[in-house]
């Protein structure tokens, strides 16, 4: 039995490898063991009192009447208590070794260290103390089981996604096996709090709007958002996670070479919406939103839009507005992050004839 427990500081932490490929046949709900020692470690480090408050009854959530299902979550907490954001002004903000990075975590914040290996064919826990890149605490959660998936920290990498942190995302999203599970980017300008490479990863155990929308296809690989308030693209598991994770770079890298913000959320399908006549099966879906700057949005904004509250997840910190909200607040807000009409068919255009180039 693995000791799940965040070691001593004298002591390196457990590692982690996963397989860097998975296939839609090796992903096994609620089978594999990554999400047990994550919560086990995450539990450890909340008794430790490593987090900056404690997710206690005054965190609640509910579902909003309507047609999306937002489901809206009051966390008085996670604006007065978390490290305050970082001032950036463009999304290719070089590294700033001067300020706060992740390099500079405490080793009580460190929960595992983690890697991708195209040789292994399930998940294996360790005492490696090789890899390179971490999963630590997110010490202002959202939820349960928040933590950042950092790559490569000691590369001081700015928060630039790269493919092989996306392959690690996908990754670990596949190897949790479960539909509570979503993995998550900001890019700057798009809400991300620090300019030091990382993912979001956490369990949440309400459905999101994202996972059964409809979408209509621009190439055989990816898709487009249709009648959802946020524009945005699309990929879902087809083949494999290298395949998919090559597919989502391509589309990344055409807003990081035009300079425009995103969110990413990786996350599972509903089961329900699996096409007629064939059985209800879980897959794994990218969701790609091009934004505006998080510095051009309205300053009256009810919430901050990230790539929680895009998803349909709303994270607030308002008891009262908490009671008020409603679905046509939560729409109006969604809706300012969009870009305009012709820039998305834009990027439509570009997207499409990059992917059927490489197709």
């Amino acid at each position: 039995m693995v000791n799940c427990t965040p070691e001593d500081e004298g002591q390196p932490p457990l590692s982690i490898t996963l397989p860097s490929n998975y296939t839609p046949a090796t992903i096994l709900p609620e089978t594999n063991m990554i999400s047990f020692v994550i919560s086990n470690a995450w539990d450890a480090a909340k008794t430790a009192g490593s987090f900056r408050y404690n997710l206690d009854e005054s965190v609640q959530s509910k579902v909003v009447p309507g047609d999306h299902g937002f489901v809206v979550n009051v966390n008085p907490f996670r604006v007065s208590k978390r490290r305050p954001p970082q001032t950036v002004n463009e999304i290719k903000q070089p590294f700033n070794e001067e300020g706060f990075h992740f390099n500079k975590l405490k080793k009580s914040e460190i929960l595992y260290k983690i890697d991708i290996s195209s040789d292994t064919e399930s998940s294996h826990i360790g005492l490696g103390s090789d890899y390179s890149s971490i999963i630590a605490i997110n010490d202002s959660p959202i939820c349960d089981d928040h933590v950042l998936i950092i790559p490569n920290p000691q590369e001081n990498l700015p928060q630039i996604l790269t493919l092989y942190s996306l392959q690690l995302g996908l990754s670990y999203l596949s190897a949790c096996s479960s539909p509570d599970t979503r993995v998550a980017f900001n890019s700057l300008c798009a809400h991300a709090s620090v300019n030091h490479l990382h993912l979001h990863a956490w369990r949440y155990p309400y459905s999101l709007p994202v996972e059964s929308l409809s979408t209509t296809p621009i190439t055989p690989n990816c898709n487009v958002t249709t009648d959802y308030p946020a524009k945005a693209f699309m990929l879902e598991l087809l083949t494999d996670t290298t395949a998919l994770a090559k597919d989502c770079f391509e589309v990344v890298s055409v807003l990081q070479e035009e300079g425009i913000p995103h969110n990413i959320m990786m996350t599972y399908a509903d089961p329900t919406v699996s096409p007629p006549d064939t059985a209800p099966s879980a897959t794994i879906r990218v969701y790609i939103w091009p934004v505006k700057s998080s510095n051009d949005l309205p300053e009256s904004s009810l919430f901050k839009p990230g790539v929680c509250e895009i998803s349909g997840h709303i994270i607030i910190d308002s008891s009262s507005l908490y009671q008020t909200l409603t679905e046509q607040d939560i729409i109006e807000t969604l809706q300012t992050t969009n870009l305009s009409s012709s820039q998305f068919d834009m990027l439509v255009e570009v997207i499409k004839t990059k992917l059927s180039y490489l197709s």
